[in-house]
């Protein structure tokens, strides 16, 4: 008996990645956030890599099927981008973060001014229709 090489052809299915959401707008306050996801025909033993082009995007962690991760406060006064990509034998998913910034309200003295002189009116109003004329 002799030894024969055996050819077997083996088809695999490319992996695939599905978020259940694919961007997220992010309140201005430092807090933290999640997402989950599914990698479809994973090949054993290799794990998801996690990028994060954002500065203010920290503490990121996968549990296997969720991405958690925490922002900073902004203080700046515009809305901030970044990106958090999920990258597996050569397929990524991306998910994008936009993070609004705190809107300051500024009262004005000259309200609570006009407020004190409408209180008035009325009185004024009914002071000018109770006289009399006479000649």
């Amino acid at each position: 008996a002799s030894a024969q090489d055996v050819e077997v052809e083996v088809e695999m299915k490319a992996p695939e990645i599905e978020l259940d959401k694919t961007s997220a707008s992010l309140k201005y306050n430092a807090a933290q956030y999640s997402f989950t996801y599914e990698i479809k025909n994973r090949v054993e033993g290799i794990q998801p890599t996690i990028e994060c082009d954002a500065d203010w995007v920290t503490e990121i962690s996968d549990d296997g099927g969720t991405i958690t991760y925490a922002v900073d406060a902004n203080v700046s006064r515009s809305a901030r981008h970044g990106r958090i990509t999920l990258t597996y034998c050569g397929v990524s998913a991306e998910y994008n973060l936009t993070q609004s910034y705190a809107r300051t309200k500024i009262v004005l003295e000259e309200r609570s001014f006009l407020q004190d002189r409408w209180k008035n009116i009325p009185h004024i109003l009914h002071m000018n229709m109770g006289s009399t004329c006479t000649r």
